[in-house]
């Protein structure tokens, strides 16, 4: 090999390696980023948002389309299309709260039947519960205590009905 074919060779090797290198620090310098186009959803639109988003809508969108569809559920292929909706416990005859709202109740109209001033003891003067559980916890001056609506449930039981629940 002569010296001027190794100079050129030489020569095209570090352009190569000036090109790769060059390369490789742009490279570094940004970091790889898979992007995709922004999803134009208004949360304005509640629920409707999805149209044209996903279009899944029309199969959990009431109770009858999701009934309609629930033998996706399991179904990997369509199972998505439910938009995770036949999950849902916040629907109000599925709330699990709702039992312990009726199991209450039925405990305290048992034991108001039993004598009013049960009632009245729990309002304070009153028979009208409503909105009552939001000023708890609060000081009760003939108690000397800080009481919570279980303290005062408590109460009233042992001082009206002389009953001790828990």
């Amino acid at each position: 090999m002569t010296r001027h074919r190794r100079v050129a060779f030489a020569a095209a090797g570090l352009a190569l390696a000036a090109g790769v290198a060059a390369v490789g620090v742009a490279a570094a310098g940004e970091p790889y980023r898979e992007t995709y186009p922004r999803a134009q959803i208004d949360p304005a639109r509640g629920v409707e948002g999805d149209v044209g988003f996903s279009d899944t809508i029309g199969y959990w969108r009431t109770p009858q389309a999701l009934a309609r569809h629930a033998g996706w559920v399991g179904d990997a292929q369509q199972q998505w299309k439910l938009n995770w909706k036949f999950m849902d416990l916040d629907r109000i005859d599925l709330h699990p709260g709702h039992f312990a709202v009726d199991a209450g109740e039925a405990r305290f109209n048992a034991l108001a039947a039993r004598d009013r001033r049960f009632a009245t003891c729990l309002g304070e003067g009153t028979a009208d519960l409503a909105g009552l559980a939001a000023a708890y916890p609060k000081h009760d001056a003939a108690l000397g205590r800080v009481v919570t609506v279980e303290d005062r449930i408590e109460h009233c039981a042992a001082s009206v009905l002389g009953e001790r629940i828990a």
